[in-house]
């Protein structure tokens, strides 16, 4: 560039410099008067702006009638950096290029009018704040910070779960690195490391807009101390809320679960051969059954605690969600002809273990391990095991073949998929193999009149319908404690348009346990049928209350709501639905239905 067309004026990062007047304006209009020399050098570095520019050359330009020495253009040099508010080790506008050269590295461009004409422009100041905030180092700090926070919030994302830390730890620490980054952020601004180790930035003498003088620099650990107190009352006052009972869906506080209740998350399985998923969940299910029938102790639907099925969550935010006090987990091996089950009774409430017990059995003997750790539960419950019929049950599992029992396992699991014809077909399959091998396993008739039943509702065949009678008389014959096997004939019965021995056959079994959720849901469709909408309301209300987080009493609750064109109640009751089990379509068709009624057809 011309070192003529220099003279008009021209900028160097914020500064204003006037070869003609001599003299360097800076961002905040503080003028200062520059010598012949300073003026001279910075013409002849911006002419080649950018480029190393010899000491000889330079020397030549700003002193062409004598000899001046290094040590004259180095004072020089010197000045003009002192005048920037420069650091020599970190130079931002005049840089030294090896042994023999300087260079004018600042933002520069031509700027024809004087001072007074030019105000100070926006993406100017922009500008110095961002290369101040490159020069402290802060945006890169920030990064920093911001990616090592991500990799430590992963890595316990992963680890916390298995390490059974509570919920809160993952709370906490995220809380603390949110906080951490302004502390961060002003630590990096104000501080700079040095061979001498950590001293107070002395800023850029000459960036008005960005400057931190020095008697603010005592601000810095005001910062610094005003964000860990906020942390520290937030971390406190968050702490006190983690034991505040949790607000329900409707808007009202839940009581406390009572001691006895309890949910049965299923069994892990841990055998060597591995793809016996089915194998922990039938346990799993047989186990909340044999619960269920002990007087006084309240058992978690098992369609609510299956769907807990490999989610690593707090056992506390579990026992909220099932409105339980206790969490039953644990895990399944099986080798050879031999079976241990490990399982751990939790409480809900601090998630601490109250009981853990191991049960190694032979294979044969695995229906009769179930009632073993149902009395081990219960005792540990301190709730009163009635064994009049039990023992009954016992001996029975007893003299069972066990080649019965993996086919009939299976068949439970296969009931627990989506109730399409194919699965169902499957469960039965394997139901009859199952009684094929042990003509009076009642559980395996159970399940097949559970399987047979569930086909009926959708072929309407029915063949499938007596079949399924035939097979829940027979098990309901061997052995008449088998609670779902007169709910599954009882929902024949619905299917099939018999609501008045339906409607019995419920209120036999709430009549033994009030708080069977599945029963109560069954009775409201049964008294829907005969026309009883008041007690059908009451009775899915009921369901709803006892197992809040069943989606099932939810559903048919949505379904009895919308047949009677009362579309804000039932719409309320299927987005219920859709936050259990966001993963159902028929959830978000209902609740497109429910819009549709509504008449809100965008939504």
């Amino acid at each position: 560039m011309d070192a003529a067309s220099l003279r008009d004026g021209f900028r160097v990062s914020d500064w204003l410099i006037e070869p003609r007047a001599s003299r360097a304006t800076d961002g905040s209009g503080r003028v200062v008067e520059l010598t012949q020399n300073q003026t001279q050098l910075l013409v002849t570095l911006s002419s080649r702006h950018g480029e190393a520019v010899g000491k000889r050359t330079l020397r030549e330009a700003v002193w062409p009638d004598s000899t001046a020495s290094d040590d004259k253009l180095r004072d020089t040099i010197a000045s003009l950096r002192a005048l920037f508010g420069e650091n020599p080790r970190h130079p931002r506008y005049i840089a030294s290029v090896g042994h023999d050269g300087y260079a004018l590295v600042a933002h520069f461009e031509l700027a024809p009018h004087r001072p007074e004409s030019v105000p100070t422009r926006p993406d100017a100041r922009l500008h110095r704040l961002l290369s101040e905030l490159r020069r402290r180092s802060v945006i890169k700090v920030g990064a920093s910070y911001l990616l090592a926070m991500w990799i430590i919030l992963q890595v316990a994302q992963v680890t916390f779960a298995p390490l059974h830390f509570p919920g809160w730890w993952m709370t906490a620490l995220t809380i603390l690195a949110i906080l951490g980054l302004p502390i961060v952020i002003v630590l990096a601004w104000t501080y700079e490391i040095t061979p001498q180790g950590v001293v107070v930035d002395p800023g850029n003498g000459g960036a008005g807009l960005v400057n931190l003088p020095r008697p603010r620099h005592l601000l810095a650990p005001a910062i610094v101390f005003g964000v860990a107190a906020m942390a520290g009352v937030t971390g406190l006052a968050w702490w006190r809320t983690i034991d505040t009972p949790v607000v329900a869906a409707a808007g009202t506080a839940e009581t406390e679960p009572r001691p006895q209740s309890v949910a049965v998350l299923p069994l892990v399985d841990l055998s060597p051969s591995g793809g016996n998923a089915w194998l922990g969940d039938g346990l799993s299910e047989e186990l909340s059954t044999r619960l269920a029938q002990v007087p006084g102790l309240r058992v978690a639907a098992r369609t609510s605690a299956f769907e807990f099925r490999g989610k690593n969550l707090d056992v506390r935010r579990i026992g909220q969600s099932l409105g339980v006090r206790h969490v039953l987990e644990g895990s399944v091996r099986r080798e050879g002809e031999g079976v241990r089950v490990t399982v751990q009774l939790i409480d809900a409430r601090t998630g601490y273990h109250v009981w853990a017990g191991n049960f190694d059995r032979a294979w044969r003997d695995v229906l009769t391990l179930q009632d073993d750790i149902a009395r081990s539960v219960t005792a540990a419950l301190q709730v009163v095991l009635m064994d009049a019929k039990g023992s009954e049950a016992t001996a029975h599992a007893t003299l069972l073949d066990s080649r019965a029992v993996d086919p009939y396992l299976e068949g439970l699991a296969l009931l627990r998929q989506p109730g399409d014809q194919s699965s169902l077909g499957e469960a039965q399959e394997a139901f009859r193999a199952a009684i094929t091998i042990a003509p009076d396993f009642a559980g395996a008739h159970a399940g097949l009149c559970r399987a047979l039943a569930r086909s009926f509702d959708q072929s309407r065949d029915r063949r499938e319908l007596a079949e399924a009678e035939v097979a829940c008389q027979r098990s309901l014959a061997l052995d008449a404690t088998l609670i779902d096997t007169e709910k599954a004939l009882a929902g024949l019965y619905v299917s099939d348009g018999k609501f008045r021995p339906a409607a019995e056959s419920y209120s036999r079994v709430i009549a033994r346990n009030p708080r069977d959720a599945d029963a109560l849901l069954g009775l409201g469709q049964a008294y829907e049928g005969l026309g009883r909408a008041r007690e059908a309301e009451a009775s899915l209300r009921k369901a709803t209350e006892i197992e809040p987080a069943y989606w099932s009493t939810h559903m048919a609750l949505g379904g009895f709501l919308f047949q009677r064109g009362r579309a804000d109640e039932a719409l309320a009751a299927f987005r219920r639905v859709t936050e259990l089990v966001p993963a159902s379509a028929l959830a978000w068709s209902n609740v497109g239905a429910a819009l549709h009624l509504k008449g809100d057809l965008a939504a």
